[in-house]
């Protein structure tokens, strides 16, 4: 692999330790212009843009697609969320990787215990 996108890249933490390490072009997205000056500034190297991740077309396809922690929470409509899997599909190339992590439970300190969450109609179990 040696591009990779990052949707939702907030402070630009993830992929600017990937970048350090790997020396993969990487791209960075996230909707708050504050938080990408921060990154931009924090991790030299890695492009950084502000923009909704919903409509974002950058005409490019990437080895990696990134979309890790809160980002998917901030979508609340069954249009949003498939508007924002239609950007993963306009950046994946045959055989690209797309990495999905999402917060789930409390976010408190729950090491050794399992939390059950109902969402869209399905139970998951998370384990620490």
């Amino acid at each position: 692999m040696s591009t990779v996108l990052d949707v939702g890249c907030g402070t630009g933490r993830d992929l600017g330790t990937i970048h350090a390490r790997q020396r993969w072009h990487c791209t960075e997205v996230d909707l708050q212009p504050d938080l990408v000056e921060y990154a931009r500034n924090s991790h030299p190297g890695c492009t950084f843009l502000a923009a909704d991740i919903r409509n974002l077309r950058l005409n490019a396809a990437f080895d990696l697609i990134l979309c890790l922690g809160n980002t998917l929470s901030y979508l609340h409509t069954d249009a949003e969320l498939a508007a924002t899997i239609a950007t993963f599909a306009a950046h994946a190339a045959s055989g690209s990787l797309v990495a999905i992590s999402t917060l789930l439970g409390t976010g408190t300190n729950s090491a050794g215990r399992q939390h059950l969450m109902t969402t869209l109609g399905a139970a998951v179990t998370s384990h620490p």
